[in-house]
Order: structure tokens, then C-alpha cells, then sequence
């Protein structure tokens, strides 16, 4: 039998755990209580024996970082809400069974193929503005197990822009469907600075961010950037470790930042560099101007030959991890958190995250994108990415 583990649930919370309704959108901001929401109602699901529970996220390692976090681990002090010995995780089939009742199945969703086989009894999508409408019908036609007597769909995602067809499918009324929105300061146990840093927010962001509303911000990636707050001098002595990301191109210009990060892991974008047609020796020169701060060049894993090069000069070098969606989100986050600030000479950067977009269609435009890419890998690698998924859990500029 599972055992009990007392939690304290928010009123939204107890409400969403207890609809009926087939097709569930929860949309909300920061800190809101997204993710303990979407682990419980899994568990919740999981409870009815022999239950097939799919949690998904558009990359399996997002949602490992997120909402299993929250199933088998939690944060601090708190318990996790499956308490050990009442389950089973095979990690290797990313397949966690119950004692006693189903199972929860955790799935990155990189193509409609890889649930087509699939017969469900829930479906619970974290970061639902990720996916696609037409992965969104794939999920909901795997709803056909006879394991329950309520086939459920939920999403759960920060709000996005008003032409995302999450918004539009949720806000007209419906009897199958139902939408909570939910503000960040809806949950009472957020820490206090973490309420303040989340009131520094203005426009857009705050709406989306704080309030968990869908508002239009120009279809931009990074709509948590706000230059006002995060344009600012620091000085190089503030930083304990120094990372140069590079994203190469030729006909599309190379892109090359330095970043400091300090002993908070607190970013700084301290240069950025752009040039098309570079040549692999102009590039190493480039590198050689930060040499003395000992970097660890972090670059774009397709470019092997400039990775040998600065490897034969003596150049620390990581592949960059190259996961579009997982960087756009570790990024943003960041943003929001005030973790990353940019130099005020770095204009140009500025200027291409301002104008980082998505299409209709939520694609990311690839016009002025160089910079943000290699913000991305820089991002990714000082907080704990690495190319294939690998863990490097040292900070930057100690040993791993």
C-alpha cells in the first residue's frame, strides 16, 4: 500500500485536483504552484491500479529538471510528495511504478510517433506552450485505457501570446474543457525577496510572469529581459570563473561573448563579439584577448575543427549543449530571476535579444539570432549543461 504524506495545498490547487472536466489548461506565473499541481494530479491518477499516467514535456530533460524534481526529490526541506519505498523508478525506461496502483511514464515528446502506441488513462503535459496543435491531438487521442472511468488531458505552462492555440481552444466556453489562471502571488509561500524580485516586473513581462496572463510582447523568446534592469556596469573582479561561448558560422557571422559568473552563479555578460566570414585563425585570435582569465570555451558542437584548434592552443573546450528549447527556457528563467545582466557596450546584444522572436507558427525566427545563441550555450554550460546531457556539477572555474 502507498503511504500518506500530509500536503498543504493551495485553494486553486484542491480545486484543479478535483475537476472533472476532460481537457484541463492551467496557466500561471512564476512560483505559482504549477509544478506540484501537475506531480500530484499524476500521482492522484497513478493511485488507480494498473493506470497508465503519461507526463511529458517537449524534451525529456526539461521535465526531469522540473516536475520530477517535485515527485522524488522537492527543494530544501520539503519532503517529496512520493515518499521512498512506495515506489519503483526504473530509470533507464524512465518508468516510475506505484506499489499498488498504476504507473507514470516520463516522455520527452520529440515526435508525434513515439506515443502512437501508447494507451492512456491521463495525460499530463508541463509547458504545454511547447508543443504543437497537432501533437497536442496526438496526446489526446491516446486517451483510451479502460483503467478509469475519467480519460483526462491537463496542460500546465507559463502563459504565451493570445494566437497560441492553447489560449484559443481554453477560452471559449466549453463543457469538456476548463481553464484556471493562476497570479504568483496566489501561492502565500514564496519567500519574501523572491515576491519583491518577482514586483520589480513591469508590462508584458508582469502580466505574463506574475499575474499568469496571455499577452502579446512582440512574439519575443527572452520577454522576461528588461533593460532597465538588467543593463548594467560590473566589474571584472566581482567573478570567480570566466566562459566564452561561441556560435560559428561563416556566410552567418561567428558570435563570440565572454561571460563572468560570480560566487552566487550570477551571470555577466561582460563582451560580445559578431563577424561573418571568419577564418578559424581569426577566431583563435579573438579567444587569445581573454586568455588570462582562464575561460572555458564552450562551442557549437557542429564546428569540430575550430574545437581541435583552440584544444591545440592549450583552450579548455565543451561541446555547447545545443537544445533550442531547453537554452530559451534556462535563459528566460534566468532573465526573470535577475541571474543574467549585460554590460551596457554590449548594445548589439541587446538589440538582438530585444528583437528575438517567434513566428505564427511559435518557430524561432533565425534573423540576428547568432548572439542569443551563444548566450544559450554560455547559460547552459555555467548552470549545469552539457552536450549530451551530461551533469557537470562544479562550478565554473572549479574542478569537476
Amino acid at each position: 500500500m502507498i503511504k500518506h504524506t500530509k500536503i498543504h495545498l493551495l485553494k486553486w490547487q484542491g480545486e484543479f485536483l478535483q475537476s472533472r472536466a476532460k481537457e484541463i489548461l492551467v496557466s500561471g506565473g512564476y512560483g505559482s504552484g504549477k509544478s506540484s499541481a501537475i506531480a500530484l494530479k499524476a500521482i492522484t491518477e497513478a493511485m488507480k491500479p494498473d493506470n497508465p499516467v503519461l507526463l511529458v514535456r517537449k524534451t525529456l530533460a526539461s521535465l526531469k529538471r522540473t516536475t520530477l524534481k517535485s515527485l522524488i526529490e522537492r527543494d530544501g526541506k520539503e519532503v517529496p510528495f512520493l515518499p521512498q519505498g512506495a515506489y519503483t523508478f526504473n530509470r533507464q525506461e524512465n518508468l516510475i511504478k506505484l506499489n499498488g496502483g498504476g504507473s507514470i511514464q516520463l516522455l520527452g515528446f520529440d515526435s508525434e510517433m513515439s506515443v502512437r502506441s501508447m494507451n492512456l488513462g491521463c495525460v499530463l503535459v508541463d509547458e504545454a506552450v511547447e508543443l504543437s496543435e497537432s501533437e497536442y491531438s496526438e496526446l489526446k487521442y491516446r486517451l483510451r485505457a479502460t483503467t478509469t472511468d475519467l480519460r483526462q488531458i491537463i496542460t500546465i505552462t507559463n502563459p504565451g501570446s493570445p494566437h497560441h492555440f492553447l489560449y484559443k481552444r481554453f477560452m471559449e466556453p466549453h463543457p469538456d474543457r476548463m481553464h484556471f489562471t493562476i497570479g504568483s502571488m496566489q501561492n502565500s509561500y514564496l519567500p519574501e525577496d523572491y515576491v519583491s524580485d518577482l514586483k520589480e516586473m513591469t508590462g508584458v513581462a508582469h502580466d505574463r510572469c506574475v499575474k499568469g496572463l496571455w499577452r502579446d510582447n512582440d512574439a519575443a523568446c527572452w520577454n522576461t529581459f528588461l533593460p532597465d534592469r538588467h543593463v548594467l556596469h560590473r566589474g571584472d573582479d566581482e567573478f570567480t570563473g570566466f566562459v566564452v561561448p561561441i556560435d560559428f558560422g561563416f556566410t552567418n557571422p561567428t558570435s563570440i561573448l565572454c561571460l563572468g559568473q560570480d560566487a552566487s552563479g550570477k551571470i555577466h555578460v561582460l563582451s560580445d563579439f559578431a563577424k561573418s566570414r571568419m577564418l578559424i585563425s581569426e577566431i583563435v585570435a579573438q579567444v587569445e584577448i581573454w586568455r588570462g582569465r582562464n575561460p572555458i570555451c564552450v562551442v557549437d558542437p557542429s564546428a569540430a575543427t575550430l574545437i581541435a584548434e583552440l584544444r591545440d592552443k592549450g583552450f579548455a573546450v565543451e561541446s555547447a549543449y545545443n537544445s533550442v528549447e531547453d537554452g530559451l527556457e534556462l535563459v528566460r528563467d534566468m532573465f526573470a530571476k535577475a541571474a543574467i545582466t549585460v554590460e551596457p557596450g554590449c548594445s548589439k546584444l541587446v538589440s538582438d535579444i530585444e528583437t528575438y522572436q517567434r513566428d505564427a507558427n511559435d518557430r524561432v525566427i533565425k534573423v540576428n539570432d547568432h548572439r542569443c545563441d551563444a548566450l544559450r550555450y554560455g547559460c547552459c554550460y555555467a548552470m549545469g549543461k552539457r552536450h549530451g546531457g551530461r551533469i557537470f556539477v562544479a562550478r565554473v572555474g572549479e574542478e569537476a
